[in-house]
């Protein structure tokens, strides 16, 4: 599934076949499958509006498409067996992680806010652990996925966050920080560069060096 500016479709493995899927008013920033549901997320920076379409990929039809008031996320990032996404608002005083969860249907929900309101460091991005019990902002601070209450941090900011099978990996400028699944640090690596991203598989971490001829 790849987004087009303001249109989303649906490819095989080998980026033929294309089908058209959805038209969207503005561009695409995020595009996520759970199960037999696409959501789309669209936020509208003119009028401070979050907005979501969830699309039947069985049928090919629209089950919900809402604007959120005042709601502008960036930074998405899903739970998808708690079927909840989480962003960071751009456009409120203060700003704070929100979650929107959505139905085994597809049918979109109501936003919910941070209950400390913002007390916490403002982040751009954010990561989901793999059970899904957290969400990681990039400021180094986690919250819980079920009620957005701080739970842990860790302690510094980040650019980029992998989860390796012993615990998450951060990029903090040209250094890589491993920690524990306690969230305790385990070790640091310095590169030559900073990569433009980082991901994993089992333990092995792979760097993105953002060079069209290098890895």
């Amino acid at each position: 599934y790849i987004a087009f500016d303001r249109r989303a479709a649906k490819f095989s493995l080998t980026a033929s076949g294309e089908t058209h899927l959805l038209n969207t008013s503005q561009t695409i920033r995020a595009l996520f499958v759970v199960d037999q549901v696409l959501v789309a997320c669209y936020p509208n920076h003119t009028s401070l509006n979050g907005n979501f379409t969830s699309l039947d990929l069985t049928s090919g039809l629209i089950i919900s498409t809402r604007a959120y008031s005042a709601h502008n996320w960036l930074g998405f990032s899903i739970a998808p067996t708690l079927k909840r996404l989480f962003g960071f608002t751009t456009n409120m005083s203060p700003l704070e992680i929100q979650a929107l969860p959505f139905d085994a249907a597809g049918v979109l929900g109501e936003v919910i806010n941070d209950p400390t309101h913002g007390s916490f460091a403002i982040a751009t991005q954010t990561w989901v652990t793999p059970d899904e019990s957290l969400v990681v902002a990039n400021s180094g601070v986690m919250y819980s996925t079920a009620t957005l209450d701080f739970q842990n941090s860790l302690g510094q900011p980040f650019e980029a966050l992998t989860f390796a099978s012993s615990g998450p990996v951060v990029l903090r400028g040209s250094s890589l920080v491993s920690f524990s699944n306690t969230y305790l640090e385990t070790g640091r690596y310095t590169l030559a560069a900073a990569p433009q991203g980082i991901f994993s598989a089992g333990d092995t971490i792979y760097l993105n060096s953002g060079e069209p001829n290098a890895p």
